[in-house]
């Protein structure tokens, strides 16, 4: 029976609320093996259209402000068998003009380098009959939390988020029907906003900066009543609401924390009248189109004990981000204090690798039982150190400590897992490396004094992240801010949002090329077309500009295609070495990145219809493969200054001679493959390697060739040579990696699929530094900045970057437990372990091609597609491999088994089997 078992509208399957066209996509679900979606009409009122694109379906027709839109959708699949669901969407503002006022407290200041008081605003009010519906939309310059009645309005946090406020600014609407009185009387309810500076006014980014976007804090606010009997009612901030610096919230901001007063009476302060302020420029304000913060889930101590100073220390078995949740039995004289770190060194809080944040909760507590957990601020941590803050100890049977994990709301679509528990802890580490650092922005690390929106880091790992996360609205709202503040010249910005970060925008390698990387793997996943079209004059201006610094005092034809200036951050990370060699290495890091952006580019300019741009971009690539070729290497293979990563990014990146002409390029397209439902059904589900074989087709996919090359194949010698001057580098290091942030994603990769799997499974498997099991082994949880950001005696590695200061003068140095970067080799544990790989976007064609070693006897991995469950289990026993696979509906797959047979299968669950 063909199903429609999901729906989407604007990547949200409920309380979709927008400002724009809303797109729609929905998944179906068969027992019918072979089935595909043959058309649907969608239908809205008086609009509907017929189509055949289950992800690709832009609603056309009229929308009115603040109304309720019911869609329903009709399938026919290719066997007859129909389907209908409907889901809702409502419209927020469109154009109609706020009614509201910003208020402020025009007569506060505060210094430099230090986060503003948090302000709280005060409204009573009683509707003046029975309510029908009510709501509230609203917004802040800074971050805010809504109280009505004392019951939190929603469950964001740090709304409005951190956008490019200058451009954008979302807001936030929230039912709040059920939470009025409508008690007689005046003023029967009281509705609280309590604004922090947060990113917009509060002390941000490592240099402390504050007021960067605002002088101070500020709220807009609607609150929208329509009667039973058919009138309505706004109820907007403007002059007669009040505000104080006196509530409960003495202190937020993002790297010291938070300081509550739970004895302060609101009722009893001083409130002065609120002032009008404004905006700087004249931002946009859209209907939240990000994936707010929330509570993702909660998490107990799995150990509690004293530590030698007598702080009561909590460990809950994983570093984080997020707040604690306690429940204190107090007196009114005692302020609880609460520190976090994500380490322990002599059984004490190492918090030296914090830098300059507090990372620090206080709570003045009341008397009797209490609940205290910060809002306006959160911390990256696994340890958390309770004592009172004037001195003394408290009793753990005084305190309840759990734990609430804040991430942006993105909903997790993959699973791995194989028969080693290491690679297991490895996979867990690296989810919860991205969950850390998906905090409304792709942050590099959630602890220290930093908390950026990096681009380099999330270049690397979007590939990975897509295949954990549905990461749809989460880069569409971060890629909406890199089109705003691309430079004139086509520089994107090493931070986005910018945020007072002091770097100037210029086009640089990988941090730059994430303008590229990140909306690809995107699409890849979600096959969202539009991203492509809107993110397309982005990227052609910032290739414009990488050509432009290329040729910047070049003489000769190949100078003028490596890319040297300005500046590229290079190797960065790269272990045993400082800053300044991994700089050194940029140029061969920035020709690399040039040539596979223009690839890529070239690729999307044939999705969205641009041919001959599409041209263009392979010719330029072909000229900066050739210039990387002729300066960097002796044209046989060999580099005239060897590395990892300058061998690494060429093999994967395909940039020898033959790869270069793209005789075996994956390419991505919207052809789908020709796979015949008969043949797919016909082919024995337990097939012997005879039969296999025999029954065997070779995939005609018309969108790509495999990616993998056996040597002994026709792969050219300077190929050969490359990936064998590649492996002698990694035995050297008797088989450790050296790259850094820019070579180690694709390092697995450029092995694998060019002979040498055993050496890959090698170095997945090393346990000892630089490794990724050795931070596992080590007793990470999450993935670190740097390979020994713990070395093997337990002493913590903050050493100063350039190696010019000691450890004690380091101010911290650069460490970082929580930092996702390096975690991009999940894509490879996905891709060639599991085998599951997009041959085009969202997965309407996709390969499953596992590639079996390093002692594995099972793995299994599992992504959640568009059109629905992708699925791959194989077993290896006695010799013999098993897989089981699944192929969602109006999709294809072409399977490749370790022995080299070939199966194109349309939708169903299949297996099969082989001698290995």
């Amino acid at each position: 029976m063909l199903r429609i078992t999901d729906i989407k509208i604007e990547n949200l399957r409920e309380n979709c609320v927008t400002d724009v066209a809303p797109n729609i996509s929905f998944a179906l679900a068969s027992d019918r093996q072979g089935e595909s979606l043959a058309k649907a009409k969608i239908s809205c009122g008086s609009w509907q259209v017929t189509t055949s694109d289950q992800i690709n379906n832009l609603y056309t027709g009229e929308l009115k402000p603040f109304t309720q839109y019911k869609v329903l959708i009709e399938a026919i699949g290719t066997s007859g068998e129909t389907a209908s669901a409907e889901a809702t969407f409502q419209t927020g503002r469109l154009d109609t003009p706020w009614t509201a006022r910003w208020i402020t407290d025009g007569t506060y200041d505060f210094p430099d380098q230090v986060s503003p008081k948090p302000m709280t605003f005060r409204y009573e009010f009683s509707p003046a009959r029975p309510i029908r519906r009510a709501w509230i939309n609203s917004t802040a310059l800074g971050v805010y939390e809504l109280m009505l009645n004392n019951r939190k309005v929603g469950s964001d946090y740090f709304a409005p988020g951190l956008t490019s406020y200058e451009h954008q600014i979302q807001y936030q609407t929230y039912d709040v029907t059920e939470m009025i009185s409508c008690d007689s009387g005046s003023n029967s309810n009281t509705l609280i906003a309590v604004v922090a500076g947060g990113w917009a006014a509060g002390s941000f980014n490592y240099k402390r900066k504050n007021k960067i976007s605002a002088d101070r804090q500020a709220l807009l606010l609607e609150l929208h009543i329509e009667y039973q009997n058919g009138t309505s009612e706004i109820i907007a901030t403007d002059e007669s609401w009040q505000v104080t610096e006196d509530g409960n919230y003495q202190m937020a901001e993002w790297y010291d924390g938070e300081t509550y007063d739970a004895t302060i009476d609101l009722n009893t302060i001083n409130w002065k009248k609120c002032t009008i302020t404004k905006p700087r420029g004249n931002p946009k304000l859209i209907a939240q189109y990000g994936s707010p913060v929330r509570v993702q889930e909660k998490l107990h101590p799995v150990s509690c004990q004293r530590a030698p100073s007598g702080e009561l220390i909590y460990d809950f078995g994983q570093n984080f981000a997020g707040v604690i949740f306690a429940e204190i039995l107090a007196k009114a004289s005692q302020a609880v204090m609460f520190r976090h770190a994500e380490v322990l060194v002599d059984g004490e809080l190492f918090v030296k690798s914090l830098r300059t944040a507090k990372a620090t909760a206080i709570c003045h507590c009341k008397d009797d039982v209490q609940q205290y957990s910060p809002r306006l601020t959160y911390m990256g941590f696994r340890y958390v150190g309770v004592s009172l803050k004037n001195g003394g100890q408290i009793s753990p049977d005084d305190i309840k400590l759990s734990a609430l994990v804040l991430h942006s709301d993105i909903e997790e679509i993959g699973k791995f897992e194989c028969s080693n528990p290491l690679i297991n802890q490895l996979q867990s580490n690296i989810r919860w490396g991205g969950k850390s650092n998906f905090v409304d922005i792709p942050t590099d690390c959630p602890q220290r004094d930093e908390r950026q929106g990096w681009t380099g880091d999330i270049s690397v790992f979007a590939s990975t992240a897509c295949y954990n996360f549905d990461m749809s609205r989460f880069f569409d709202k971060w890629l909406l801010d890199m089109r705003a503040e691309q430079s004139r010249g086509g520089g994107i910005p090493m931070v986005v949002p910018r945020a007072g970060d002091s770097w100037p925008v210029m086009a640089n390698s990988c941090w730059g090329d994430s303008c590229v990387l990140v909306p690809w793997a995107e699409y890849l996943a979600r096959g969202n077309k539009s991203l492509l079209k809107k993110q397309y004059p982005t990227i052609k201006k910032f290739l414009k500009a990488a050509k432009w610094w290329a040729g910047l005092f070049s003489i000769g034809p190949n100078s003028r295609y490596i890319w040297r200036f300005p500046f590229h951050f290079g190797d960065w990370c790269a272990p045993d070495e400082n800053v300044k060699q991994w700089l050194a290495k940029g140029k061969w890091v920035g020709t690399a990145y040039f040539a596979n952006s223009c690839n890529i580019t070239a690729q999307i300019a044939e999705i969205i219809g641009e041919t001959e741009d599409a041209a263009y971009y392979r010719k330029t690539r072909d000229k900066i493969i050739r210039a990387y070729r002729e300066v960097f290497t002796d044209g046989k293979g060999n580099l005239k200054r060897e590395f990892q990563t300058a061998y690494v990014l060429p093999l994967h990146f395909e940039m020898t001679r033959e790869t270069a002409s793209g005789s075996r390029s994956v390419t991505y397209s919207e052809s789908s493959t020709e796979v015949s439902t008969k043949a797919s059904t016909e082919a024995s589900t337990e097939a012997s390697t005879k039969a296999s074989t025999e029954s065997s087709t070779k995939a005609s996919t018309g969108s790509s060739t495999e990616s993998s090359v056996d040597n002994s194949t026709g792969t050219s010698a300077e190929t050969r040579q490359m990936a064998k001057n590649l492996v002698r580098l990694v035995r050297e290091a008797d088989n450790h990696l050296t790259t850094g942030f820019t070579g180690t994603p694709y390092l697995l990769f450029a092995l694998s699929d060019h002979g040498y799997t055993d050496v890959a499974y090698d170095l997945l498997l090393q346990e000892t530094c630089p490794s990724w099991l050795y931070e596992v082994k080590a007793g990470g949880t999450t993935i670190w900045e740097r390979w020994d950001a713990l070395r093997p005696d337990g002493s913590v590695n903050i050493g100063d970057l350039a190696g010019n200061k000691t450890e004690e003068e380091s101010g911290g140095g650069m460490v970082s437990f929580n930092h996702y970067a390096n975690g991009a080799v999940g894509d490879w544990l996905y891709r060639r372990i599991a085998g599951i790989e997009a041959t085009s976007g969202g997965y309407k064609t996709f390969k499953i091609a596992p590639q079996p070693g390093g002692g594995l006897t099972s793995a299994r991995g599992e992504v959640i597609s568009p059109y629905g469950r992708i699925f791959s289990n194989w077993k290896i026993a006695d010799s013999i491999f098993n897989i089981e696979i699944e192929v969602p509906v109006s999709t294809q797959c072409q399977l490749t088994m370790p022995d080299g047979s070939k199966y194109n299968l349309s939708s169903g669950k299949y297996k099969y089997k082989c001698k290995i």
